[in-house]
């Protein structure tokens, strides 16, 4: 059960996140603050 919960919800498509992983939109999030501080 810890291996579903770890491993496969974070690669699974979310229709919150416009179909991506959890984890790719977290690092989109936070390039897209990088690139803002950074802008700034």
């Amino acid at each position: 059960m810890r291996y579903i919960e770890v491993f496969y919800n974070r690669w699974r498509p979310h229709t919150i996140n416009a179909g991506l992983p959890p984890a790719t939109a977290l690092a989109n999030y936070r390039q897209n603050q990088l690139q803002q501080k950074t802008a700034a």
